[in-house]
């Protein structure tokens, strides 16, 4: 079965959707000390790309204004690293997405090799933020269901990044094994 990059996209999005609204992860920027959620939010996207400066943010980003990035960072890099803030929005995401689903481990098992292809085989050039995430999906140090989370948001649609529905988007992949384009 082939599903095109907007289908999977669709059903993946909820699963993304947790990393920016869920509470816990929404209050990842003020527990970690950066001044309200539009802080936290630029250096939680952008820190898969290390400690970026505003123009770089604002032209991967692509739909914020220059000088509402240009608030948050590079500020936000002097009070937390780039490393630290994706190592707590890992840690969030799985635990926000446990809540969701407390067998989601196993689930994440399942549909992780599928995910982990699709992410390998899409194509990276002039999609920096999904180059950068592709980079540091093996990594996730938190748990199956973090690095399940972080491929659906980056292999789906690579010119958006990283995460709330899973069960939807895990069943779609356990039952789509087939071979899946990315790049249509």
């Amino acid at each position: 079965m082939e599903l095109h990059a907007r289908s999977l996209w669709l059903l993946s999005e909820p699963l993304h959707a947790v990393c920016y609204f869920d509470d816990r992860c929404r209050r990842l920027g003020k527990d970690l000390g950066l001044k309200g959620f539009w802080m936290g939010y630029f250096a939680s996207r952008t820190a898969p790309m290390g400690a970026v400066e505003p123009a770089a943010a604002t032209a991967v980003l692509g739909v914020f204004a220059p000088g509402m990035v240009a608030r948050a960072l590079p500020a936000a890099w002097s009070v937390v690293s780039p490393a630290h803030v994706l190592d707590e929005r890992g840690s969030r995401a799985a635990q926000a997405l446990r809540a969701i689903d407390p067998g989601l481990e196993r689930t994440a098992a399942a549909v992780l090799p599928p995910l982990q292809t699709i992410v390998d085989e899409a194509p990276a050039p002039a999609r920096p933020l999904f180059a950068a995430n592709r980079a540091l999906s093996r990594r996730c140090q938190h748990s199956r269901c973090c690095r399940c989370t972080r491929q659906c948001g980056i292999g789906v649609e690579p010119h958006r990044s990283l995460c709330a529905g899973e069960r939807m988007v895990c069943s779609a992949a356990r039952n789509t094994c087939g071979p899946i384009r990315c790049g249509v």
